[in-house]
């Protein structure tokens, strides 16, 4: 039998935020909110949020909040956040597992820098040197660290750890949401010939749900979950917390 609970709050990527849907009424996490009879206490999701932002931002909504039922979507290991003022900006890598050529995602990563500089409304010149700075950063530690992508696997997995280990502490429920296998790091390990599944054995899989690409339904427009694949994403978890 389901738990009764106060409220739902949400959190995770741009799978979760619904990008590319104008209805918020067809955005998954409200087909959800509606399929429990629960409020959103709060949606923090944003597009291209990182682990350690979605960890971050947990924490601070829900270590003051009671009986509610917590639904994150993980993010991708290939996300950084800066936090700057009251704000928190994220950094999407993309496909950067995908590419061996160090050369070719310098080039890709400056690139992206320059894209979400212009996305970004605001016009505070120190956090343009900050974002100026980070990328910087960023591209010697991605030409120079031959270790770069088992760093960003472990660090990626350890927030998981962290977040986990916080709900517990708080005693809130949670669901989370894996998307195609993407902690299944298998196929990586073979093709990079890294060492990488001793990072995740403290992750504890019982409460996370994996969904498939072909049941999210993805938009080719958007690269996103449709409007059917929202539905079919909501039915999904609804039937994992039922369970």
């Amino acid at each position: 039998m389901l738990k009764k609970y106060d409220s739902l709050y949400i959190n995770g990527c741009s799978n979760i935020q619904g990008h590319g849907i104008k209805n918020e009424e067809d955005k998954w996490p409200n087909l959800l909110s509606k399929k429990l009879d629960l409020p959103i206490y709060k949606n923090s999701s944003l597009c291209g949020n990182s682990m350690k932002g979605i960890l971050y931002s947990t924490v601070n909504d829900l270590k003051k909040v009671e009986n509610t039922l917590c639904v994150i979507g993980l993010t991708f290991q290939d996300r950084s956040p800066i936090s700057f003022g009251n704000h928190q900006y994220n950094y999407s890598y993309n496909s950067y597992e995908y590419i061996n050529e160090k050369d070719w995602y310098t080039k890709h990563f400056l690139d992206k820098r320059r894209y979400q500089w212009k996305q970004d409304n605001t016009k505070d010149k120190n956090l343009e040197n900050v974002f100026k700075s980070y990328a910087n950063y960023k591209n010697e530690l991605i030409k120079h660290d031959n270790k770069f992508e088992t760093n960003l696997y472990r660090e990626f997995f350890y927030d998981i750890v962290l977040l986990q280990s916080f709900l517990v502490s708080q005693k809130i429920d949670y669901v989370f949401i894996e998307w195609h296998n993407h902690l299944d790091v298998s196929v990586i390990e073979r093709k990079r010939k890294i060492e990488l599944n001793c990072y995740r054995t403290e992750i504890n899989f019982d409460n996370i749900l994996n969904i498939e690409w072909d049941e999210m339904d993805i938009n080719p427009g958007t690269g996103h979950p449709s409007i059917l694949g929202c539905k079919n994403i909501s039915e999904k978890v609804y039937d994992f917390i039922s369970r």
